[in-house]
């Protein structure tokens, strides 16, 4: 299975950055030799809950040659975004939750489950309850003991930035008691984000987890700072996931 993962394509900000680089994006998956399978976007479509900029985000989307999924991200209101999606790509799954968009793909040789870390005012996102509760239940009940990659916007874990590790609700180690309970027999394999703008790797009980480079501008690199700065002079990008049936690998693509 091969794997397109975008990330923080803030459409309305930066003046036509988002326009300039996914269209190039698009254009480089269009053309790849062996075209992805799926594209997987992992938050922040549009900037600040813009929603009337969704008509001009999935208008680029559209021109993709392959599906794609998404997730909403800190900047994207869940609710606006589900009507959104369902109004308009009846193919794209449906949300099994009223309030938060939460779904499953059965579709391909890897499970793919989808979360949805947004939570109101809230920088560094949250999974509540009953989400958590949510993915216990999609991870403990795998009829045909597929392997499994997440999908989610927050990263998961601590970045050693002090501008993204300041949490407003704690829920990492809940997030990673889920994954430790389910992972027994090892099926999780891959879990994707984003929101760090940077390319970021880590591993949760031995599973590693991706976050993608900004689509739009990524973000100095800071132990210090609490305050976010843009970068504008570092590149952008996306990543390229792989899996061979037995693990992933992964290729860093910048513009």
């Amino acid at each position: 299975m091969f794997i397109a993962h975008l990330s923080d394509i803030h459409f309305s900000v930066n003046e036509n950055r988002a326009e300039k680089n996914i269209s190039e994006i698009i254009d480089n998956l269009n053309n790849l030799e062996r075209k992805p399978d799926i594209v997987l976007i992992t938050g922040d479509l549009v900037h600040d809950e813009k929603t009337e900029w969704y008509d001009t985000a999935f208008k680029y989307l559209e021109d993709l040659n392959m599906p794609f999924l998404i997730v909403p991200g800190n900047h994207d209101n869940p609710k606006d975004l589900m009507k959104y999606v369902g109004n308009n790509f009846p193919e794209h799954p449906k949300s099994e939750l009223k309030d938060n968009m939460q779904y499953i793909c059965d579709d391909y040789k890897v499970r793919i489950i989808a979360l949805d870390s947004y939570e109101e005012d809230c920088h560094s996102g949250y999974l509540c309850e009953n989400r958590l509760k949510w993915l216990d239940e999609k991870l403990s009940n795998n009829p045909d003991d597929k392997p499994v990659l997440i999908m989610m916007h927050h990263f998961p874990d601590y970045s050693s930035m002090p501008s993204f590790d300041q949490l407003d609700k704690k829920w990492f180690e809940n997030f990673q008691n889920v994954i430790k309970k389910n992972n027994k027999n090892g099926n999780i394999k891959l879990i994707l984000s984003g929101h760090l703008h940077n390319c970021y790797n880590t591993d949760i009980e031995g599973i590693r987890v991706n976050s993608a480079p900004s689509v739009n501008v990524e973000v100095m690199f800071s132990m210090d700072n609490k305050e976010i700065y843009p970068d504008f002079d570092k590149k952008t990008g996306y990543l390229l996931h792989l899996y061979n049936g037995d693990k992933f690998t992964t290729i860093s693509q910048y513009l």
